[in-house]
């Protein structure tokens, strides 16, 4: 601050004696004006694009001086918008829902396998999963699948002592015989036919002891399988030698294609 020079009680009347104070004044004007040159262009600088610094100011300010939590939202404050850095890890919305829907302790869990030396249960580290003679494994499309070895011909159940049904049962020949009441396809090669349990051969006859009522007398049965297709006796009838005794009963073995 330059200060004013007043007049002393000794100063001379003179012009430029007189004028000290006004050049003093114009100084201190001349000053101001150069500081309020640099606070406008300041001030002019802040006002951006928004016309005048009130404005500006109130993009992101409330009138109490907080700020307005819809500018932080427009100024990128989105995590997606955010670099992974300082062991911070960003996550999105659809991430964070994923989390919501894990329930706790859902990674508790526990393998239980029934074998043949007791019970085995695993609940940490690494179990390996290795392919068998008949067993290999097959991950597709996030899911883990067992696919067997063993070819699809060789593939079958097992059916024991079926009673055989005549294939016209009003009015049976006794000869001609289905594996069951809805003519059950099975294997070829795999029928076993047993009367008064003697098993019966395709090959060559069987004698087969049959109670006539007094004594036992022998009849000599083979079997044929049906019409073979492809591997399997898609009718599920078989023929008898010969016709037997209406009150003798069959049982019947096969094997069916799984």
């Amino acid at each position: 601050m330059i200060p004013v020079r007043f007049y002393q009680p000794l100063d001379p009347y003179n012009h430029v004696i007189d004028n000290r104070p006004l050049q003093d004044l114009e100084t201190q004007v001349e000053l101001v004006n150069d500081q309020v040159d640099i606070d406008a262009n300041i001030l002019r600088e802040s006002i951006g694009s928004q016309g005048t610094l009130a404005n500006r100011l109130a993009q992101s300010i409330n009138d109490d001086g907080s700020l307005k939590s819809t500018a932080i939202d427009l100024a990128l404050h989105n995590i997606a918008d955010h670099m992974d850095a300082g062991g911070f890890v960003r996550m999105t919305i659809a991430e964070r829902a994923k989390l919501s829907n894990i329930a706790d302790d859902a990674t508790n869990i526990t393998l239980r396998f029934n074998t043949i030396s007791g019970i085995l249960s695993f609940n940490s580290g690494i179990i390996d999963f290795e392919p068998s003679d008949t067993i290999n494994w097959r991950f597709q499309s996030g899911s883990l699948f067992a696919d067997s070895t063993l070819p699809v011909s060789i593939r079958h159940v097992h059916y024991y002592g079926l009673t055989a049904v005549p294939q016209n049962l009003l009015s049976p020949d006794f000869i001609n015989y289905q594996t069951t009441s809805i003519a059950t396809p099975y294997k070829t090669g795999s029928l076993r036919v047993y009367i008064n349990g003697i098993r019966l051969s395709e090959n060559f006859n069987t004698n087969v002891p049959v109670w006539n009522g007094s004594v036992f007398t022998n009849i000599s049965l083979s079997y044929s399988e049906g019409v073979d297709v492809n591997g399997v006796v898609t009718s599920g009838l078989f023929s008898l030698s010969s016709a037997i005794n209406p009150s003798i009963m069959i049982l019947l073995d096969f094997d069916v294609i799984y």
